[in-house]
């Protein structure tokens, strides 16, 4: 485990610790860098949640997961590759202005759907497979429920930039509006794509929490991801003249 990241508390840590560190090092194998500030998970908290140390005036970054036990190991994937993800686009760019929830959920929920498909596809080769050599199927099983979820297809049916700022306002209550989104863009991601999706706070026109969609594809042109984000703002802003074309 890297000495950065300490348990705070819960049960049968090393499962934690196991699959963190394994998170982790496929991030860092992609040329996606950490921020120096350590970090603290917390299990047992009311919502799962990254909590930037500088914002939220914290000695530490904080990851805060819902499980005090962590049997099931899917649910700590799950929960811990969205945060981890939301780590790594704030280690990217720190600045808040450049962040836009409707996209950074999305991006964060899809890429803790490919961490599952991961690990159900790799069990053999992860640092849990010892412990049970079987798990697998039980993560293949809970990523075929998730995906299941369709929710109401808001994001692709919206029609103008103060919807998409309303969804991006209610993007952790109201998350059934991006699943189906959600679902479409993990379905598109390889590996060679996440470090495009984790910067895409480079290309957010600042205050506007809108994609600089031009600039974003000339320099991600074969990312299909990008271009499926892209898509869904163009979509949504093609009524809105001014704004469109600012986008």
């Amino acid at each position: 485990m890297n000495k950065e990241i300490r348990l705070v508390n819960g049960e049968e840590p090393i499962y934690l610790s196991l699959i963190c560190k394994e998170i982790i090092a496929y991030f860092q194998n992609l040329q996606i860098r950490m921020d120096e500030m350590p970090i603290d998970i917390k299990g047992g908290m009311p919502c799962p949640r990254f909590c930037p140390a500088e914002i939220n005036n914290l000695e530490f970054h904080q990851v805060h997961l819902t499980m005090t036990k962590y049997s099931c190991w899917c649910q700590i994937i799950f929960q811990l590759s969205h945060e981890l993800t939301h780590y790594f686009i704030y280690c990217h760019c720190k600045d808040e202005r450049q962040k836009a929830s409707w996209i950074e959920e999305t991006i964060c929920e899809a890429i803790s759907l490919y961490f599952l498909a991961w690990y159900g596809e790799n069990w053999e080769k992860t640092l849990l497979y010892r412990y049970n050599t079987g798990y697998g199927i039980s993560v293949n099983e809970y990523l075929e429920n998730e995906i299941q979820n369709k929710g109401t297809r808001r994001l692709t049916l919206c029609q103008s930039y103060q919807e998409l700022m309303e969804i991006d306002r209610t993007s952790q209550e109201r998350r059934e509006d991006r699943q189906a989104e959600r679902n479409e863009l993990f379905n598109l991601i390889h590996a060679r794509d996440i470090f495009g999706l984790i910067s895409y706070r480079d290309y957010i026109i600042q205050d506007k929490k809108i994609l600089d969609c031009d600039r974003y594809l000339e320099d991600y042109p074969y990312n299909f991801p990008v271009k499926y984000l892209c898509d869904l703002q163009k979509k949504a802003l093609s009524e809105d003249k001014l704004i469109s074309q600012e986008a």
